[in-house]
């Protein structure tokens, strides 16, 4: 089976650049104005910038779930159910920070703890979302995973307080918090290795917003690595990406999908449709390829079948010769010489007396040319080229009856005699061994051969009341495979009526119209 592919999107850079300098240009924007606004409310914030982030979340959520059934690959639903419990964690994270009094005893480690927690959930979810680019999501499976992954880290971090140490007052952040940090931005870097493997199956304009999102989240990370305190200059420029983050995922999945759902849901099946495009064309290919092939072997057959019809006529042209040679032979010859000695011998028996051996001799000689003359007959019947075909059919009767004792007659239409002497020779043979036939199996005297015309062929039947047979797998046992053969050659068939007690009854059908002049079969040499 051929394998097809749908050429790659190729990225149009400039409006790709040119977008990209938009969004630096509204992100250094937000930074001047931000900045100064909440520099002396850093709480309000990072409130107001995680719940942006949470809101987004659940709004992807809502649209993967809603669509879930119109799309055919599930990489949309994943990230939508991975970022539902995301979305959990970040509001944990929101309500933990320092200064909101949620939690007792909670502060800048707990937050952290959270916010890698959450990091780690979200990191894995874009690097694992591309394999239900391929397969179907099992959505039970899928909820109750998360909601236990969830749910272990939360316990580890409030109930069994066993999740790593993150940031340590008065110190800053501890080791395993920057190795954890890399680790995400590792597992980043290895999805969006699997978005541009995979960027066909997107739409292009999803998949540079998409691939943006994992760059600023990676750029997040990296500035959550350098930051001394909750409300250091990198922990605000870190939120600053994950704003932009959300806001490129919500583009991509949320708005890009309202605004135009059959670009993003329909996708597959516009591939589809190519594919099956592809398909129909090479098929199409090669039927044709098949169908000229075809063609040709049906002329090359029909050129072999021409070349064995012209070669079994000439055969049967060359065993007529050879035998009206032969029973010339018989005739001039033979039959002239055995003449010669009887009459030689007639004057010796004058001479001699009654009932010597030359009386038995003279009887010897008689029989052979009696056997002379019967066999020039037999090999060439003076009557079959002298009468037509239905006078040597008389003939063959009357020699039956002699010979045979078997009662032929033979009823003809006048308007029913073949011009070609090859068509009346096959015919002569293919009777005269149907004959030979009842003589052997039928278990009867009688038989009847009819000719009549046909349209433009003539039809001969030969018919007996005898034991009959089934026809069936049996036309080799009475010899009628060779017969069906020279029939065939001569361009006409033959039809078997037969049962068992029932008799036997075989119409041979030949062409009446001369035959074309025969070529000369080409030869190889």
């Amino acid at each position: 089976m051929p394998s097809y592919s749908i050429p790659t999107p190729r990225l149009q850079w400039r409006p790709l650049i040119f977008q990209t300098a938009i969004g630096l240009t509204i992100f250094l924007g937000l930074m001047l104005i931000w900045h100064p606004l909440f520099l002396g409310n850093y709480l309000l914030f990072h409130s107001l910038v995680e719940l942006f982030a949470i809101v987004v979340a659940f709004a992807v959520f809502a649209l993967a779930w809603n669509t879930r059934r119109l799309v055919s690959n599930d990489f949309l639903l994943f990230l939508g159910v991975a970022l539902l419990f995301v979305a959990g964690l970040d509001l944990l994270h929101t309500l933990a920070y320092r200064g909101m009094g949620v939690f007792e005893g909670g502060g800048a480690n707990l937050a952290a703890q959270l916010w890698i927690a959450a990091r780690l959930v979200e990191a894995c979810s874009l690097w694992a979302g591309v394999i239900f680019l391929r397969r179907r999501l099992p959505l039970k499976l899928a909820l109750t995973g998360f909601g236990a992954l969830a749910g272990l880290l939360v316990l580890a971090i409030f109930q069994w307080q066993i999740f790593p140490t993150m940031f340590i007052e008065g110190q800053g952040l501890t080791t395993v918090k920057r190795l954890a940090e890399a680790l995400i931005i590792f597992i980043l870097l290895l999805a969006l290795v699997g978005l541009f493997r995979n960027r066909e199956r997107f739409d292009r304009h999803v998949y540079r917003l998409v691939s943006a999102a994992v760059v600023m989240t990676i750029l997040a990370e990296l500035c959550f690595t350098l930051y001394e305190g909750p409300e250091g200059f990198y922990n605000m420029l870190g939120h600053y990406f994950k704003v932009t983050s959300f806001w490129l995922i919500y583009k991509a999945l949320a708005d890009f999908g309202l605004r135009r759902p059959f670009d993003l849901l329909f996708r597959d099946l516009k591939r589809g449709e190519e594919l099956l495009r592809l398909e129909r064309d090479e098929l199409e290919r090669t039927v044709a390829d098949r169908t000229s092939e075809l063609r040709q072997a049906v002329a090359q057959l029909e050129h072999r079948t021409e070349m064995l019809q012209r070669l079994a006529a000439q055969l049967t042209e060359a065993e007529q010769r050879e035998r009206r040679r032969l029973a010339q032979v018989l005739h001039d010859h033979l039959q002239q010489l055995l003449v010669a000695a009887r009459m030689q011998l007639a004057v010796r028996l004058r001479r001699e007396e009654p009932g010597s051996q030359l009386g038995m001799i003279d009887n010897l000689i008689e029989e052979a040319i009696g056997v002379s003359r019967s066999l020039s007959v037999e090999l060439s019947p003076p009557v079959l080229h002298d009468g037509g075909l239905v006078a040597g059919l008389r003939w063959l009767a009357e020699s039956f009856g002699a010979k045979q004792g078997l009662q032929v007659e033979v009823e003809a239409q006048a308007d029913a005699e073949p011009e070609d002497v090859n068509v009346r020779v096959t015919v002569f043979n293919a009777v005269r061994e149907l004959l030979f036939n009842v003589v052997k199996h039928a278990g009867v005297d009688r038989a009847r051969v009819e000719v009549a015309r046909d349209s433009d062929m003539m039809r001969v039947t030969v018919s007996d009341q005898g034991a009959g047979f089934e026809p069936e797998g049996n036309t080799e046992n009475f010899g009628l495979l060779t017969i069906r053969e020279r029939i065939g050659f001569i361009g006409g068939r033959i039809e078997v009526h037969s049962a068992p007690g029932q008799g036997v009854r075989v119409d041979l059908y030949a062409p009446l119209a001369q035959s074309p002049v025969e070529q000369p079969v080409p030869t190889q040499g």
